[in-house]
């Protein structure tokens, strides 16, 4: 290959490259809510509390649920009860 080939290819290169680096750059100043103007784009959501829990509850409950599963399956099914209902799904995005 000739030199001249070996540098257009490394510019092509580099330049793929930076690309990912631009986008990156531009989506931090995208995710800024103010225009040039000082108009807002984007009103704030407001975030909805969230109870922090120690893992020593997650795996106390964790363990809880799995003997309500095998009590359910093992007791409750030949007594005719119901199926106990299904808790919601937490909405806050830390989980």
């Amino acid at each position: 290959m000739n030199k001249t080939l070996k540098k257009l290819i490394a510019f092509v290169l580099v330049f793929a490259l930076s690309l990912s680096v631009f986008a990156g750059v531009f989506a931090v100043f995208a995710e800024d809510a103010t225009v040039a103007e000082g108009t807002t784009v984007v009103e704030e959501i407001e975030e909805e509390e969230y109870s922090t829990t120690t893992f020593f509850d997650l795996f106390v409950r964790f363990w809880k649920s799995i003997g309500d599963f095998l009590k359910y399956i093992f007791y409750d099914v030949f007594l005719g009860k119901p199926a106990p209902e299904i808790p919601p799904v937490p909405n806050n995005r830390y989980f």
